[in-house]
């Protein structure tokens, strides 16, 4: 229900500058849920104490407060994106500098992310770093069929013709086509608690 609540009101702030934030998940602000380890450890640097103290002095409203209950939060110059005519390009630079150079360097991927409020985002993003690779892109296309331990007496296979299930892109599933180049970093999910899920 808090979930709820905070997607509500956050689509009724958004909507005073966006009305088109009513209709998006969180007025489409990107929300993280869960805590940052690596800010709570013994071993850290002047940097991230300070940046895990503003964000206890955040989370507990230990800001500046208007008479209004409107809080003041001043965000450091180091963690704004400022070009706004390629803002994706300078995310990508921000993140991963250097990553042409890191390509078979698995801690360097392991110690950065960027997130993303929609899958569409993260395919714009995982376009634009491709296309910094040299190489020859690869396509892999997935199965365009329905698997025949589905089917039933009822089943209507020109319901599910080859052109719906390639456009098909939910969270879960793998794009249609995955394009890939030598060098591309993929990651692979998978349960590893089957036996809960059958």
């Amino acid at each position: 229900m808090c979930v709820e609540a905070l997607d509500r009101c956050m689509r009724d702030i958004c909507r005073q500058s966006n009305p088109d934030s009513m209709d998006t998940l969180f007025g489409g602000k990107t929300v993280v849920f869960g805590a940052n380890m690596r800010l709570c450890g013994i071993e850290t640097d002047a940097n991230t104490r300070s940046f895990a103290q503003w964000i206890l002095e955040i989370g507990n409203s230990d800001v500046s407060e208007s008479e209004d209950r409107v809080f003041d939060i001043e965000i450091s110059q180091d963690l704004l994106i400022t070009d706004l005519d390629d803002p994706i390009g300078s995310i990508i630079s921000t993140i991963y500098p250097d990553y042409l150079l890191n390509l078979g360097n698995l801690e360097y991927y392991q110690q950065r992310a960027i997130l993303a409020p929609t899958h569409e985002v993260v395919n714009i993003i995982n376009d634009t770093m491709m296309m910094c690779l040299e190489g020859e892109e690869r396509s892999y296309c997935c199965s365009d069929s329905i698997c025949a331990s589905q089917r039933d007496a009822d089943f209507n296979n020109e319901l599910y013709t080859t052109d719906f299930l390639n456009s098909i892109e939910v969270g879960g599933l793998p794009k249609h086509n995955l394009r890939l180049k030598i060098g591309v970093p993929v990651m692979l999910l998978r349960n590893i608690d089957q036996a809960r899920d059958m």
